[in-house]
């Protein structure tokens, strides 16, 4: 297996990078498109959560042009209203453009 187990970190999270990431293109392609759906932050080797635990807020956040969250600074960027959807600027992700190639569209 490509996960690589650390001893500081919760049982839950692993450490995946892209390039193991990469080795899935082969054998599980599926998977690694739903982890690059869910954790696009892996093109940045972050901490890959287990799909067991996947009930973390930002696994949730849609983007926005005009985004009422920072999720650099985990503040609210205005008042939001109940029920309305929390969205972030994914191009605020370090790499952004290889985990969101789509944003580049219009920009």
């Amino acid at each position: 297996m490509f996960i690589r187990w650390t001893t500081d970190l919760p049982s839950h999270l692993y450490n995946l990078t892209y390039a193991d990431l990469s080795k899935f293109d082969r054998t599980y392609p599926e998977i690694k498109e739903l982890i690059m759906q869910r954790y696009p932050c892996i093109i940045n080797n972050c901490q890959f959560l287990s799909p067991n635990y996947d009930a973390k807020m930002i696994s949730f956040i849609n983007h926005s042009d005009t985004p009422n969250y920072d999720e650099l600074q985990d503040v609210a960027l205005r008042d939001t209203k109940k029920g309305e959807e929390m969205t972030e600027d994914y191009r605020n992700m370090t790499n952004w453009r290889k985990a969101f190639s789509w944003l580049m569209g219009g920009n």
